[in-house]
């Protein structure tokens, strides 16, 4: 179950990315639990338990290659930049 430290991780996460530069993000925050019983010629073989969280992020931003008023400067053609 994710609780309100989950969100609070996510929310300063957030934060941080748009700090950095991101002009958007999405953050995406998975907990899963899970309990499994395996069974070997009917006994109980073993038991597990297992819990699992992550926290994904998709980042936005203004490239300036396609919009260089960000930087002030004219365009460059692409082939100049490799």
């Amino acid at each position: 179950m994710i609780d309100p430290k989950d969100i609070e991780l996510v929310r300063e996460s957030l934060d941080m990315a748009r700090q950095a530069g991101a002009e958007k993000a999405r953050a995406t925050l998975c907990r899963s639990e899970e309990d499994l019983v395996a069974t070997l010629n009917g006994e109980v073989d073993r038991v597990t338990h297992c819990v699992d969280s992550s926290l994904s992020f998709a980042l936005f931003a203004v490239s300036v290659l396609f919009y260089p008023k960000y930087l002030n400067r004219p365009k460059q053609p692409t082939s100049e930049l490799y």
